[in-house]
């Protein structure tokens, strides 16, 4: 009797747990170092992993090529307080939206996420690139992406601040007024593209430790900027 118990308990066990990844939705955090985690603070996916973890939100699973562990993006470590932080991403440090174009289609057949957040644009600005240029890289970014999940939803951030690079700000908010134009005609009934202001909650003098990567308080910004915009989606969807 003990013996049928202990096999009915496995069983039950086996099917809670496979149902519960079944259950999961697969995010790609996409975007550049600033996306990856700087040596000086956590990445701001840490935030939004502590985030999500104690929301109502569907569960989430972080997915990506990359897992790097470097100093404070590591879980556990200076400013990241969670132990459990899914490091899964493609952040790539100093790349540009043409860079990650290269590449993403190679990541989207591999890892089909359901969902992708993207902050991209701040080195191709810096490099001088065009706006219309960039958004046309997203554009095909999109593009790639639904081709791997015709259904997948797309999150896509006006970048941040930058006040490293001289003399950039009217081309930043130009690029991120464009992104959001360009969010409303790319945005389809079964694949959602929806644009997330980010610019506006950052501070540069407070939030920023270098003028182009968040500080702690920069990166707990973003994350619940991102937060919020996931909450205010999948909350329409119950």
């Amino acid at each position: 009797m003990k013996k049928n118990y202990i096999m009915v308990l496995a069983v039950f066990l086996f099917f809670n747990i496979n149902l519960s990844n079944a259950a999961s939705l697969k995010l790609m955090p996409i975007g550049d170092s600033i996306t990856r985690g700087a040596v000086n603070a956590p990445t701001y996916r840490c935030f939004l992993w502590g985030m999500l973890s104690k929301s109502s939100l569907p569960q989430f699973d972080f997915v990506g090529s990359m897992n790097t562990k470097v100093n404070q993006t590591e879980p556990g470590v200076s400013g990241c307080p969670h132990r459990d932080f899914d490091v899964d991403h493609e952040g790539h440090e100093g790349w540009t939206t043409d860079r990650i174009l290269k590449h993403i289609g190679g990541w989207a057949n591999t890892y089909t996420p359901d969902v992708a957040l993207i902050h991209l644009g701040t080195n191709d600005l810096g490099a001088g690139q065009s706006i219309e240029g960039t958004v046309g890289e997203m554009d095909k970014i999109v593009d790639y992406l639904r081709t791997a999940k015709p259904s997948v939803v797309i999150f896509i951030a006006g970048v941040i601040p930058d006040t490293f690079h001289a003399n950039i700000d009217d081309k930043t908010r130009e690029y991120n007024s464009r992104l959001s134009v360009f969010c409303k005609e790319k945005s389809t009934e079964e694949s959602p593209v929806i644009f997330v202001d980010l610019y506006s909650k950052m501070n540069p003098k407070a939030d920023l430790f270098d003028g182009l990567h968040p500080n702690d308080s920069g990166n707990k910004k973003m994350a619940s900027g991102w937060f919020d915009s996931l909450k205010a989606y999948y909350s329409k969807k119950k």
